[in-house]
């Protein structure tokens, strides 16, 4: 990055490693280094893991007040949206073999070739299959062809996929010649802690039925699958995931349900998708832990269970 600056702005630059007394939270965010760019000292800090634009912003102005000199972030990967924002912000960077953004110095270099990324707030389904069962399977890295292959689907949608991916953490994707590579060097926990804010609840309804329908080869789902994870009794009747073409097939809008404060004699649960786990028996257990309402989860018992079961998937889950 340093030899990139030099040949773009036509400047030698000293560089040494720079040792300051900060929060551990920030110190062992970033890697310094102080860089003399025509006699004006600025600190230069590397990210060593993803950081939101909002903490970037915090520890930006945090380093200026108490180095009282210049801060400038490096980045190797960064999304467009992610530049406009720290742009727009003022906050200085540079990407490497990309772009130099230095207002102190009157500086905005860049190439014009840059792909635009849409701001994720929730990830689509797909991306978030991708994402769960990468946890579940262990994939670190994945070519475009292979993860079409993976999820069967098209090389289209993998393409959706990976621009999602990359505009939450663009350092999870990466090019190999000229295909693009899902490439994830952090470990698992990381991983699922960058990617939980963005994923969705799969149920998108539920009926609490009067009368008990045949299970035949539905998937268990809810509390019901969640006790079979965990140490917790499950409720006295049955929870079931189905698909909105067996919600159609099973004519549930046509049967008679039960109020909430009476208990159903079976719930079906309308999801937007299935992990294929467990011989399909059981809906996944991450999958699980997002579709408890927030009034299961205040449960301290479920609460725990939460956690250890989460631990015991992050570690490596063996199904």
């Amino acid at each position: 990055m340093k030899s990139y600056v030099e040949e773009t702005m036509h400047v030698d630059i000293k560089e040494t490693q720079k040792q300051l007394q900060l929060p551990l939270s920030i110190n062992n965010a970033y890697k310094f280094r102080q860089w003399i760019i025509q006699g004006q000292s600025i600190l230069f800090a590397l990210p060593q893991t993803n950081v939101s634009v909002i903490t970037l912003e915090k520890h930006f102005k945090k380093l200026s007040k108490m180095t009282n000199t210049p801060v400038v972030f490096g980045f190797n990967t960064l999304s467009t949206y992610k530049m406009n924002k720290m742009t727009a912000k003022g906050i200085p960077f540079i990407l490497n073999e990309e772009q130099i953004y230095m207002p102190f110095m009157g500086i905005l270099l860049h190439k014009s070739h840059l792909r635009e990324l849409s701001e994720v707030t929730k990830v689509s389904l797909q991306t978030q299959r991708f994402i769960l069962l990468s946890i579940y399977k262990n994939w670190t890295r994945l070519s475009l062809a292979e993860a079409a292959t993976q999820l069967d689907v098209s090389k289209m949608t993998v393409s959706r996929i990976f621009d999602e991916l990359e505009g939450i953490d663009s350092s999870l994707v990466c090019r190999d010649g000229k295909e693009r590579v899902f490439s994830r060097k952090e470990d698992t926990h990381t991983f699922w802690d960058t990617f939980y804010p963005y994923l969705f609840n799969p149920v998108v309804r539920d009926y609490r039925l009067e009368k008990k329908i045949q299970p035949n080869t539905l998937m268990i789902s809810g509390l019901s699958v969640f006790s079979e994870y965990t140490m917790l009794n499950g409720p006295d009747y049955p929870i079931y995931a189905i698909t909105r073409e067996e919600e159609k097939a099973l004519r549930l809008k046509e049967m008679k349900t039960v109020r909430s404060d009476e208990d159903p004699a079976c719930v079906m649960q309308v999801v937007k998708y299935r992990l294929e786990l467990n011989e399909g028996r059981l809906m996944d257990p991450l999958s699980i832990i997002l579709s408890l309402s927030d009034y299961e989860k205040e449960d301290p018992r479920i609460e725990i269970e939460i956690e250890r079961l989460m631990e015991r998937v992050l570690q490596g889950w063996k199904g």
